[in-house]
């Protein structure tokens, strides 16, 4: 004779659908800050008319010199400066088009450079733009002495060859984008549009349906509506 009824236990199957989040580690997985780069962040509508406006506006406004003399403050507008930045480069990409790689590679990727080419008198003949993504930097590792050399397709070159523009740098050759500072979030907007264009896709939310061996009232069905919908 037994005093204590077992329990019956229900088992249900767990079906993973591919592209859905079923666990907490496929949540983490799905927002890693890690997993983010500039083509998923331009994907989100507001980062790309920010980007598009930030950097429009940068490429358009012309790039002007001054030099103090004398105590008086003089604009220089004859120089190979100016045609370099502001026109021809000698690189395939005008100085426009420069200026706003420059500004996305700051906010992308934390740094902007462009490699100066000199002439036999050490000036300036030519201003090419360099990929971030091509640029490394090796850093003496000096806290107060800071040096270092940038590294593009595995060739050392010296800073000084550069045109170097940081975001939140150290001193060490390379500054911080706004995807590392900021990956959760754009790992949440990124993912938010995603879901939503698989449920466009699937064409909205798909119903379910309870299924029953055997013929049910209507009382009954009343019954099952109200349970469910509480």
């Amino acid at each position: 004779m037994r005093f204590f009824n077992k329990k019956k236990t229900e088992k249900r199957a767990e079906v993973s659908v591919p592209g859905t989040v079923t666990s907490v580690s496929d949540l983490m997985t799905y927002l890693d800050p890690d997993n983010m780069d500039k083509s998923k962040v331009m994907e989100i509508p507001a980062v790309q008319y920010c980007t598009e406006l930030i950097s429009g506006i940068i490429s358009a406004l012309p790039v002007k010199l001054y030099e103090e003399k004398n105590g008086k403050v003089k604009e220089i507008k004859d120089d190979i400066r100016l045609r370099l930045l502001n026109g021809d480069t000698g690189d395939t990409i005008n100085g426009t088009m420069c200026r706003k790689l420059w500004a996305q590679d700051y906010f992308f990727y934390g740094s902007a450079y462009a490699y100066i080419q000199r002439d036999v008198y050490g000036k300036a003949a030519a201003i090419y733009y360099v990929d971030a993504r091509r640029v490394s930097a090796v850093s003496n590792q000096d806290a107060i002495f800071k040096d270092y050399s940038l590294i593009v397709d595995g060739k050392t070159y010296p800073k000084s060859d550069f045109i170097k523009i940081f975001r939140s740098g150290s001193g060490y050759g390379k500054g911080t984008s706004i995807i590392s500072e900021n990956g959760l979030i754009f790992a949440t907007a990124y993912n938010t549009i995603k879901y939503e264009n698989s449920v466009v896709k699937k064409g909205g939310n798909k119903k379910g349906f309870f299924t029953s061996q055997q013929q049910q009232t209507k009382e009954t069905m009343n019954l099952v509506k109200a349970a469910w919908a509480k």
